[in-house]
């Protein structure tokens, strides 16, 4: 789907030439989520806007879905960018349009009738899930709102590619959950590409399938994210890799325990440091009629007791399973039972 071959950008500066990326391969599948990952100056920037030739390569092949970008000219490539659709950091919207008429404005250079662009923005504004918002204009949106709005824009042109540069850095947490949500609702839903540029490891956990560490211009690691998360190799993978690894891999052991279990019960004991908790946790993992296996220990010391979670295995007679959680229920602990 895409594909860049030993590409490198130069830029000549009045301080000599800069090099931003350095005999750079890299080939994103057809339908994935791919993401690249670096920190300030890796060159995350120049490398997305080489994917739509937004930038030019100093050498080196750019190929996106069977076409070489690097060899067209400007008016084949303005052809074929249909297809590559963008959402930036910031937004980019038009502030004296409407949510409407910021959807529609690709659609107008394309030369699409009045009727038919306005089915599609109807169609756009409710996949983004902006029902009502479409006589809205930028300043009354939230930064969410304002996202969403970019989102379809770039859906505009039916393309095969969404490139997001840094689509969720100036977004708060709970928003940035909801903008992955669609986004990967939006690969799933019309089998589009996605690269996705950002800084932030959460983000790349969340939704991506594959992934590239950008670093002085170069990819220093690739893989699948669960590889990547499980054996980084570089210190600079390592470093991303430690901002939400215990998470990911505590779900990866109750995924294994979960597969390899199906009649058992997995069970997430969640404590407070409030009281003593300690003989209820005793008596359950020694009740002789239930086989208990503990999956995940995060606990810490308190002066009552301790906090945190524990995550258990439990086998046995169903009954007879359901009153052991049951009786730890009713001695103050918290439990959860996860879905198998």
């Amino acid at each position: 789907m895409i594909r860049l071959t030993h590409v490198k950008k130069v830029y000549q500066t009045s301080a000599g030439p800069v090099k931003a990326l350095t005999d750079l391969n890299l080939e994103v599948r057809q339908g994935e989520i791919f993401g690249v990952i670096g920190y300030s100056g890796a060159g995350k920037s120049t490398l997305i806007r080489l994917i739509n030739l937004l930038e030019r390569p100093t050498e080196g092949r750019v190929e996106v879905a069977g076409h070489v970008l690097s060899a067209l000219s400007e008016k084949e490539l303005s052809r074929e960018r249909k297809q590559i659709g963008m959402i930036f950091q910031h937004f980019n919207l038009l502030w004296s349009r409407t949510v409407a008429e910021n959807i529609a404005f690709p659609l107008e250079l394309s030369g699409l009738s009045k009727d038919k662009r306005k089915k599609r923005v109807e169609e756009l504004i409710r996949l983004v899930g902006l029902e009502g918002r479409a006589s809205s204009y930028p300043s009354q949106l939230s930064g969410g709102q304002k996202q969403r709005v970019g989102i379809a824009r770039a859906l505009a042109n039916n393309p095969a590619v969404l490139l997001c540069d840094e689509a969720t850095s100036a977004l708060d947490p709970k928003t940035t959950d909801s903008i992955l949500q669609l986004l990967s609702d939006i690969n799933r839903s019309l089998g589009i590409t996605i690269v996705l540029i950002t800084h932030e490891m959460y983000v790349i956990n969340k939704i991506c399938h594959r992934v590239a560490v950008l670093d002085k211009g170069s990819i220093v690691e690739e893989g699948t994210v669960r590889d990547i998360f499980l054996s980084p190799q570089q210190a600079i993978t390592k470093e991303f890799v430690g901002q939400v690894a215990a998470p990911l891999k505590q779900q990866i052991r109750i995924e294994k325990f979960q597969s390899a279990n199906p009649d058992g019960k997995i069970v997430q004991l969640h404590f407070d440091g409030k009281t003593d908790q300690q003989p209820a946790v005793d008596r359950l993992l020694h009740n002789q009629a239930i086989r208990v296996t503990i999956i995940v220990s995060e606990l810490a010391p308190s002066q009552n007791g301790f906090y945190g979670t524990l995550v258990l295995l439990i086998n046995g007679h169903q009954d007879t399973v359901q009153s052991a959680i049951d009786q730890i229920r009713s001695e103050s602990v918290k439990v959860e039972v996860l879905p198998s």
